[in-house]
């Protein structure tokens, strides 16, 4: 349960950081290849923040944060129309935050009930 527990926690945290990467980059409004620069600045960022926050105990599985951040991106650049203040702000089932963070939670309850069975499969 205190690995399910962190790896939850690091979920959120790491789609939280996504969103705030995302929003921040919605944001800033820039011109040419001066975008990349921005994103690189606003990710590496977010991500520094991610790392540092794994100092806390609930947030200390480092590779959770990084999967949620990660699954956050992956869904704004495959959903059509994910990527504006609209849909960032929305609290929708297109809003990344909510869908992704709701997904990580049932992926990680999963996880344990397979390990469970798994194992309770493994006795007999």
């Amino acid at each position: 349960m205190n690995a399910l527990k962190k790896t939850i926690a690091g979920n959120l945290f790491g789609v939280i950081c996504a969103a705030v990467a995302a929003a921040i980059m919605l944001s800033v409004p820039v011109e040419g290849s001066a975008w990349m620069v921005r994103g690189f600045l606003v990710i590496g960022a977010t991500l520094a923040v991610l790392v540092l926050g794994s100092a806390w105990e609930p947030l200390s599985v480092v590779p959770a944060g990084v999967y949620g951040y990660a699954a956050t991106f992956a869904f704004l650049f495959q959903t059509p129309d994910a990527r504006t203040e609209e849909r960032l702000l929305h609290l929708g089932r297109y809003n990344p935050l909510l869908a992704v963070a709701i997904a990580m939670v049932l992926g990680a309850v999963f996880g344990l009930i397979s390990s469970r069975t798994a194992a309770a499969l493994s006795k007999s």
